[in-house]
């Protein structure tokens, strides 16, 4: 998202939207992502203070984010997001049916030229460093749902 008076998305760089969905499926992912900031303490060695809480997001066909950190250039101490947390709802496959996509791998980034490709598996979390460059690779086919939050 950009800020031009208002929020909105710059396709060139993301092609997702926001999903809402019922209190229902917030208060579910909100009690996971809770669960998970002790694995999260102890696997960085960082102590969190709070989560951003989720956000649901829907890549269809042609779906892709472009490579980004997940924290502001010059971000310092506890006050910005520390670790990302995704949360895959579909599954990537050569079948592009219900609950599933083809295509749409998160890509992290280690490095200049080395990178990790995480193809979607419901029901899978993935965390990283915020300040890891990532992105997600174009859907080919289907649709790619995920919740997503941010430790601090």
């Amino acid at each position: 998202e950009i800020w031009d008076g208002d929020y909105r998305v710059d396709v060139d760089v993301r092609r997702s939207w926001d999903t809402d969905v019922d209190h229902d499926a917030i208060a579910i992912a909100d009690t996971l992502f809770d669960r998970l900031a002790g694995t999260v303490e102890q696997f960085f060695r960082i102590r969190v203070t709070r989560r951003e809480g989720p956000g649901f997001l829907r890549y269809e066909r042609g779906g892709f984010y472009r490579c980004h950190r997940d924290i502001p250039d010059g971000a310092t101490g506890a006050d910005h997001r520390r670790v990302s947390v995704v949360l895959f709802l579909s599954t990537a496959g050569a079948d592009p049916g219900p609950g599933r996509c083809v295509g749409g791998a998160l890509r992290v980034h280690d490095g200049v030229e080395a990178y990790v490709d995480v193809l979607p598996r419901a029901g899978q979390v993935v965390a990283f460093p915020a300040a890891l460059l990532h992105e997600v690779r174009p859907v080919v086919a289907g649709t790619r749902d995920v919740v997503v939050d941010w430790f601090y």
